[in-house]
């Protein structure tokens, strides 16, 4: 890999980079999400079979161009084009510059395979609007619950959790609780048997951009600020996951909002998903509430949300769209 190839195809993806005398340096890390122009790639390698090799300058991880690149939610097909044989498989040679002292395991990476989806059976539980009254069901309306969502957020009568439901292709592959009262406070919520949480996502259907949230409350109030809200049960986004929300922006004409959580984990969910959604041409930016620590804080505090553009995450823009109120 030259070092032409290797910009021309950071540029083709919307990466964005400077070159010095002796590096790239790339301005986001996705490992500890900084920006800023924080991971140094070095130029000077053996010869053109070797990937580049670089380090954040803050976190101080150690990676490889077909690493860093994977890790921002690059296609593996495109990476190994890039990279040649030494990108085959998403296997990399050891191989690395002791005058940097880069030494380090390279993990194998590979491609997450198909997931039939098994049918699972939610009938024991029951919608909210059948017992309002419940504890549950009260916990759940304050958080934004609405009829639209009857037959996603249901209640388990006996336990006291409120239920999220996910479906593919109109059939329940999961559901998740979420405890009112939990036993242990470190354990809020259970998901099912067997649930592949990072390969499936919840929706919650609505007009505006495609709005991507780490947890279904916080995916009910992006829906209330009028996003056409994604839940992906984590900041561990799946490729089957990333491929289910390219689809649907594309569906829908749409660009992607990012409301991930503000930490390393919900930083890197946010690089791995934007550069994956410019890998594919569709637009994404990052936003967050306007109050509070997500989405819902700020909803339940009638207040509203911000855009924090890719450029420059120190700039907020705020925007005017109000929730609406809740229901009764």
């Amino acid at each position: 890999m030259t070092l032409d190839g290797f910009l021309s195809f950071l540029d083709s993806h919307g990466i964005l980079y400077k070159v010095t005398n002796s590096s790239i340096v790339l301005h986001d890390c996705p490992y500890c999400g900084s920006t800023k122009d924080k991971v140094w790639f070095f130029k000077e390698r053996r010869d053109e079979s070797m990937p580049f090799y670089g380090q954040c300058m803050k976190c101080e991880t150690k990676t490889t161009s077909y690493k860093y690149l994977s890790t921002l939610g690059i296609d593996h097909s495109a990476l190994n084009q890039l990279h040649g044989s030494m990108g085959l498989n998403g296997k990399l040679s050891l191989s690395v510059l002791p005058s940097l002292n880069l030494t380090h395991k390279i993990e194998e990476i590979e491609t997450e395979p198909d997931v039939e989806p098994v049918p699972v059976d939610v009938s024991a539980f029951v919608p909210l609007d059948s017992v309002p009254d419940h504890p549950a069901s009260r916990y759940a309306i304050k958080r934004g619950w609405t009829p639209a969502q009857r037959d996603m957020i249901l209640i388990d009568y006996f336990s006291s959790a409120v239920v999220f439901v996910a479906k593919y292709k109109n059939t329940v592959v999961g559901f998740q609780r979420r405890y009112i009262t939990p036993l242990d406070p470190s354990r809020k919520t259970l998901s099912s048997l067997g649930f592949q949480r990072n390969k499936f996502v919840m929706e919650f259907p609505n007009n505006g951009d495609v709005c991507v949230c780490e947890g279904p409350f916080t995916a009910l109030s992006a829906w209330h600020f009028g996003y056409y809200a994604v839940c992906t049960f984590g900041s561990n986004v799946g490729d089957g996951q990333l491929d289910l929300i390219a689809n649907l922006a594309q569906s829908k004409n749409k660009n992607v909002a990012i409301a991930f959580d503000l930490d390393k984990a919900g930083r890197k969910g946010y690089s791995r998903i934007r550069y994956s959604m410019l890998s594919k041409d569709i637009e994404a930016y990052r936003i967050k509430p306007e109050l509070g620590n997500d989405l819902n804080d700020s909803w339940q505090a009638g207040k509203g949300v911000v855009v924090i553009p890719a450029s420059d995450e120190d700039i907020t823009i705020p925007m005017l769209d109000l929730p609406f109120k809740e229901w009764q």
